[in-house]
């Protein structure tokens, strides 16, 4: 290749994907901008056209296009489902109390008590989420009761896992996930099989609760502030 006399025509006439590749790159870097714009230069736009136009996917490469696809629709769909506690305080108790259910149901919760509003000594507005639980098969049970602070929007969490048995199940693991991915609170259950933690501040954003026990995810619906 000799760089300083090498034109696009000279480029796309090669044979080598390599030694095109490189030529072209050169070519841009030296070109762009006496030639990016459409019409300027007939030779780079129809070498553009060309490599705009559309080839078959590989096997592999439809498989990987399909798992993308269905994770953003899953998501799509998991973002209609999303409820935000703050309707709690602003429709009636009832409605929003059955939808909560549904959605808990929905995630194999069954529900042990059900939501209240009450007054907290400071005057903030608490929600209780109820205490809700759910059985791993083979594993054993995991029981949560859940308090939602309007004032601070932050959380009081408590969670008792336990085996077969009844026995406690320790180092459960419990994490609190924001926005489908950044990860903003990790803790695990004692010796007893409990974790107590009176107030977790989460801020604005979506949310969901995981318990990881014995490799096996049990999560609660997704939530939203």
């Amino acid at each position: 290749m000799n760089e300083d006399k090498l034109n696009l025509k000279d480029v796309i006439k090669s044979d080598d994907d390599q030694n095109l590749t490189n030529d072209f790159s050169y070519y841009l870097k030296n070109n762009l901008a006496s030639s990016i714009k459409p019409g300027l230069n007939s030779q780079l736009d129809s070498s553009l056209w060309e490599a705009a136009k559309f080839s078959q996917l590989t096997a592999e490469d439809e498989g990987l296009l399909n798992r993308v696809t269905s994770n953003l629709l899953k998501n799509i769909k998991v973002e209609e489902n999303v409820f935000s506690f703050k309707e709690f305080f602003n429709q009636a108790n009832s409605q929003v109390q059955n939808i909560w259910s549904d959605l808990l149901q929905t995630m194999q919760w069954q529900v042990l008590t059900p939501v209240a509003i009450t007054r907290s000594v400071a005057s903030d507005e608490a929600l209780s989420l109820g205490t809700f639980t759910q059985s791993i098969a083979n594993i054993g049970n995991i029981e949560m009761n859940l308090n939602f602070y309007n004032k601070t929007n932050s959380i009081k969490l408590l969670v008792q896992a336990t085996d077969l048995n009844g026995e406690a199940l320790t180092d459960t693991k419990v994490m609190i996930s924001k926005d489908f991915s950044q990860i903003i609170y990790e803790g695990q259950t004692n010796e007893d099989g409990f974790m107590l933690e009176p107030n977790i501040e989460l801020g604005n954003g979506i949310f969901q609760i995981d318990f990881l026990v014995n490799d096996n995810l049990v999560s609660t619906p997704i939530f939203k502030i």
